[in-house]
């Protein structure tokens, strides 16, 4: 599939999450990898949704269109905004 130091891109990523989790553990990919689903992005109604990949597949449906992000880029990202635990809480009250 991919090399788990890639950066891997999914459109749409809703109803194969377990099956994509279970396909990159396969390839070697660590539990701990960091995952961003991005939901209507620069629109008002934008959210984001950051994780790892142990928990992806536990992760909120967002509405469409939606991007995820899976990656260690995704951990470097992170350094531009707001820590992702900040992030995880702030979205569950919203959710």
């Amino acid at each position: 599939m991919t090399e788990p130091d890639a950066t891997l891109a999914v459109y749409m990523p809703y109803g194969n999450v377990a099956q994509l989790v279970a396909a990159l553990d396969t390839e070697g990919w660590s539990g701990q990898t960091p995952c961003i689903i991005v939901s209507r992005a620069a629109t008002p109604e934008q959210q984001i949704y950051r994780t790892r990949l142990e928990k992806l597949a536990e992760a909120p449906i967002l509405p469409r269109p939606a991007l995820l992000l899976i990656g260690e880029v995704v951990a470097a990202a992170r350094d531009v905004g707001e820590e992702m635990d900040e992030d995880v809480e702030k979205l569950a009250t919203t959710v």
